[in-house]
């Protein structure tokens, strides 16, 4: 429903308003009705962590950027990993053991789990009654609207909040509330055939020196939408995107490559068409996995992204990332690392979380100009 962008910005505020009140909640039930709480955490006693999480790619990415700290960190903890069937691919560090609801249960049933970090209730109903069995339990107390009302609150020796905080931050206070210090940094596990990739790709494809700019132009919510044939609301504009890649490649003689999977071709496609010199210019779109993609960035001079998955893995593998947000609030989602500029006008719009503009004209994104990316491009370049 159009309501414009006035009565929009005023309908995000309430919403953030009810968002919050209802995650203080499970809060106020903990702080004076769990007497888990007076539980004293012994980091000794813990040698088991098993922790659940359903999230989207890049929040899953960010997720198990903290449990390959924690393994490098800590080798000698144990960690099981509950998701979903759709994130259970991303999991490559053999030493995090990715388990179902079944072995979950049955972990939890025999005590051997002495810690659950439960970010989000991956299996609500069934696995809810054995998380009364660990001694320590640590809940994330961001909770959905529509969860609230299905499943009551988590018994838990530790809830972190407040919630309006930066997502990767509020995960790892609740690991560093058992007492691990990861020093708040992030490791991505890089598997060895990913590595050959990117070892091969560059002496083949990269000259010596050269500078080399990835841009990531669409991702899963722009493919969607088109798809529902609705406006995107992350989607930057086709013309915007040639335009920035051609006054790269003649400014700084780099070479540049657009990614993204095989549903996004579409867009990148079209992107690449306008691309002037394209013997400078490397179509990847739909040939690479996202962790050749990482070793690739890695070895990169810097990343130019929307706000989707490939921003967070940028932030994780240390390229210098530049990241295009619309519709999410910037304040709560962006790349893990201190080399980022977030590109946003949250005062013309901005916060809805709607993967498809309310009001038909993704005005959140389309404020975004290229003088502004290429100024944030000198900033690294």
């Amino acid at each position: 429903m159009r309501v414009g962008y006035i009565n929009r910005r005023i309908l995000i505020e309430l919403e953030n308003i009810v968002r919050r009140s209802i995650n203080l909640l499970p809060y106020l039930f903990w702080l004076f009705l769990d007497p888990k709480k007076f539980t004293l955490i012994k980091k000794e006693e813990i040698k088991n962590i098993l922790v659940t999480y359903s999230g989207a790619t890049g929040d899953t990415y960010n997720v198990l950027g903290i449990l390959n700290k924690i393994k490098t960190t800590y080798p000698e903890t144990n960690l099981y990993y509950l998701t979903t069937e759709k994130n259970r691919k991303f999991v490559k560090n053999p030493e995090i053991k990715l388990i179902n609801e079944e072995r979950a249960v049955k972990l939890l049933k025999s005590k051997k789990i002495d810690t659950a970090v439960v970010l989000d209730l991956v299996y609500k109903e069934k696995l809810y009654p054995f998380l009364l069995k660990p001694k320590y339990v640590i809940s994330n107390n961001f909770i959905s609207i529509s969860d609230f009302f299905k499943v009551p609150p988590v018994f838990s020796t530790r809830r972190i909040f407040p919630t309006n905080i930066n997502d990767v931050l509020h995960q790892i206070r609740c690991f560093e509330c058992l007492g691990l210090d990861i020093n708040r940094k992030l490791d991505f596990y890089f598997p060895r055939d990913a590595e050959k990739f990117a070892e091969k790709f560059y002496k083949k494809k990269i000259n010596k020196n050269e500078k080399v700019i990835f841009m990531h132009v669409s991702g899963g919510k722009i493919v969607r939408c088109l798809k529902e044939k609705k406006v995107p609301s992350p989607i930057w504009p086709i013309e915007n995107w040639a335009e920035l890649a051609n006054i790269l490649m003649k400014k700084y003689k780099c070479k540049l490559i657009l990614t993204g999977n095989d549903e996004e071709k579409s867009v990148v496609n079209q992107v690449y068409s306008k691309i002037i010199n394209k013997t400078q210019a490397i179509n990847l779109c739909g040939k690479t996995s996202l962790e050749q993609i990482a070793s690739l960035l890695k070895r990169a001079n810097l990343l130019i992204t929307l706000d989707t998955s490939i921003a967070h893995i940028g932030g994780q593998v240390d390229v210098p990332v530049i990241d295009l947000i619309g519709s999410y609030d910037p304040r709560l989602g962006f790349p893990w690392t201190e080399k980022r500029v977030m590109l946003h006008h949250y005062e013309v719009c901005g916060g809805c979380r709607k993967y498809s503009c309310p009001e038909g004209n993704n005005i959140c994104m389309k404020s975004i100009s290229v003088k502004e990316v290429l100024k944030a491009v000198s900033s690294f370049l």
